[in-house]
């Protein structure tokens, strides 16, 4: 394959595929970066927002298990707070002997 079969493109020997010479972004960025260089022209480039809402989705759901594990840890230093907080007795040998 060469230049002539594909007009406008240009392969591109990183990402292994054939690329739009218009494209100006030739560097990995995130989907929020490429939305930004998208919307100013610069990439013809746009993130699938399907795919977008899934990876947010994902994340939220794993999420909600960190927070489900970090719960009762939090209510095991809630308890240990309220032990620390009352009043201590202290043991001597005066109030030991009888």
């Amino acid at each position: 394959m060469n230049e002539n079969e594909f007009p406008g493109m240009v392969f591109c020997p990183e990402h292994r595929e054939w690329e739009r010479i218009d494209d100006r972004i030739d560097f990995p960025c995130s989907d929020d970066w490429l939305r930004y260089y998208h919307n100013r022209g610069l990439t013809y480039r746009c993130p699938d927002p399907v795919e977008e809402i899934r990876h947010l989705e994902n994340e939220i759901a794993n999420l909600r298990v960190e927070i489900a594990a970090l719960r009762p840890r939090t209510i095991v230093k809630e308890v240990i707070k309220e032990v620390e907080a009352k009043p201590k007795r202290v043991i001597t040998r005066k109030s030991v002997e009888v």
